[in-house]
């Protein structure tokens, strides 16, 4: 009798703690899914801001990639947003050398440790692949393609076309100049369409900046953010790898913008 009621104790705080774990632990999980969620709607939002203050100075979104006239792969649309993403000391970086952006000479500054944001990254999936910087959204085809030039006059409803959502496995890096998805594809069906990062939905930035969440089972409604037919690009424009860029065996001249940043102020 005097064992087990000095056992007692022991017994009901142990029960205690496997309750509140049972209850506490789920709630916990919830609650750090729905701050991600939350993280990454921002993430939308700063770069819906950053897309707004381009056309506010060019009279139109940024094109899906900038190709020069014999092919050659320059410039995608999240390095040219990168001076309104407060990153102008690296665009600045990087633009002085006038080359493509997997050129040796301007590669190694869109390595991790030099790029300053990260808005393209979803706080739930990883952020590398190798030193680059992946990037969880992509494009509207139908807006952002190659050499694109499409303003709000040619988009019409802005507050019912999709501009940016959820990419599709395998993602882009960061620097790609193809970095968008076919919003007539259902999604996640390939590489050319689009996904989602967190069960069950898809973010979706709209055109006139706001942020949605589009559930999977809502075929219909995705179909009409696609924009209007007159916006629908020649198929050449729109012509993207199934497979991603990769770094391999490139050669690059290794930079440290963050050293030369701190040297400069």
């Amino acid at each position: 009798m005097f064992r087990f009621s000095s056992l007692l104790p022991f017994i009901v705080t142990s029960l205690l703690l496997t309750l509140v774990v049972a209850v506490g632990l789920p709630w916990m999980l919830h609650l750090r899914e729905l701050a991600r969620k939350t993280q990454w709607r921002n993430h939308y939002k700063m770069v819906g801001l950053a897309m707004h203050n381009f056309h506010d100075t060019r009279n139109m979104f940024p094109s899906g990639g900038i190709f020069l006239a014999d092919g050659t792969p320059y410039q995608g649309w999240m390095f040219s947003i990168a001076p309104f993403l407060d990153a102008s000391p690296f665009y600045s970086e990087v633009t002085r050398f006038s080359k493509p952006w997997d050129d040796p000479e301007t590669l190694g500054y869109y390595m991790y440790s030099n790029y300053p944001v990260h808005d393209y990254t979803c706080p739930a999936k990883t952020r590398l692949r190798g030193p680059m910087t992946i990037c969880h959204m992509a494009g509207n085809s139908w807006i952002l393609h190659r050499n694109s030039s499409v303003n709000f006059e040619k988009i019409g409803d802005s507050a019912h076309t999709m501009l940016i959502a959820d990419a599709s496995e395998p993602y882009e890096v960061f620097g790609s100049t193809t970095n968008w998805r076919d919003p007539e594809l259902a999604r996640n069906t390939g590489p050319q369409s689009f996904g989602n990062c967190f069960p069950g939905e898809t973010f979706v930035l709209l055109a006139d900046g706001s942020v949605i969440q589009v559930p999977l089972v809502e075929n219909e409604r995705w179909k009409l953010l696609r924009g209007r037919e007159e916006l629908r690009p020649d198929p050449l424009a729109t012509q993207r790898p199934d497979t991603p860029w990769e770094l391999g065996d490139r050669p690059y001249v290794p930079r440290d913008f963050r050293e030369r940043r701190n040297r400069d102020k």
